[in-house]
C-alpha cells in the first residue's frame, strides 16, 4: 500500500485512514484530523501517500484539512508535495490539491510544475476541478507574477464557463481581488 520511507507508523496510520474512509466516508477523516495532530512525521506520511494511487484521495484530503486548520508546510515539504502532482490519479485528489494552493508558499522551482499540472485541470471535464484549478492558478500568480497574464486569461474563461460552479468560483476570485 502506501510507501512512506522511514516512516512505517505513518504509512500504517494512512492505510487505516484509507480503510476507515472506505467504510465511513469523510466523517472518519474529519474525526482523524480532530484527534491526530499534524506532526512532521504524519505530514511526511501524507505527502508520501499523495504519490500513491491507493491513498492519494485520502492523503490530499487530510493535508488540505490540516492546512485549513493552520498547519504549516515548510518550503521543502511543499516542494515534495508538488513533486507528487504527475502521480495524482484521481480527480478528487487533484481537487484537494487545487483547493490547498491558497494555503501553500509555492517555491520558485515548483511554480512551473504546478502551472503544468493546473492547465489541463482548468480545461478538463470535471467542473469543480476546473473551477478550483482556475482559483489555484490565480493564487499561483499572486505568488509568482510571471503567471499573472495567464491567470487573467484563465479567470476570464471561467467567467464565461457554461458551468455555474465555475462562474461562481470566478466571482469569488474577483471579490477577493485586492483593491
Amino acid at each position: 500500500m502506501t510507501n512512506a520511507p522511514g516512516n512505517p507508523a505513518g504509512a500504517q496510520r494512512l492505510a487505516r485512514a484509507c480503510g476507515d474512509y472506505e467504510e465511513e466516508g469523510v466523517r472518519a477523516l474529519a474525526a482523524l484530523v480532530e484527534r491526530e495532530p499534524p506532526t512532521d512525521a504524519w505530514l511526511d506520511a501524507l505527502i508520501a501517500g499523495a504519490r500513491e494511487p491507493d491513498s492519494d484521495v485520502v492523503a490530499t484530503w487530510l493535508l488540505r484539512a490540516y492546512l485549513e486548520r493552520g498547519a504549516d508546510l515548510d518550503r521543502s515539504r511543499v516542494a515534495a508535495l508538488l513533486r507528487s502532482l504527475p502521480r495524482l490519479q484521481h480527480d478528487d485528489a487533484k481537487l484537494h490539491l487545487c483547493q490547498s494552493v491558497a494555503l501553500l508558499d509555492v517555491p520558485t522551482r515548483s511554480a512551473e510544475p504546478l502551472a503544468r499540472f493546473l492547465r489541463p485541470c482548468a480545461e478538463g471535464e470535471a467542473k469543480f476541478l476546473r473551477a478550483w484549478a482556475v482559483d489555484a492558478f490565480v493564487r499561483l500568480a499572486r505568488q509568482h507574477s510571471r503567471y499573472a497574464d495567464e491567470a487573467g486569461r484563465w479567470l476570464e474563461r471561467a467567467r464565461r464557463d457554461p458551468a455555474a460552479s465555475v462562474r461562481a468560483r470566478a466571482r469569488r476570485i474577483d471579490a477577493e481581488r485586492p483593491g
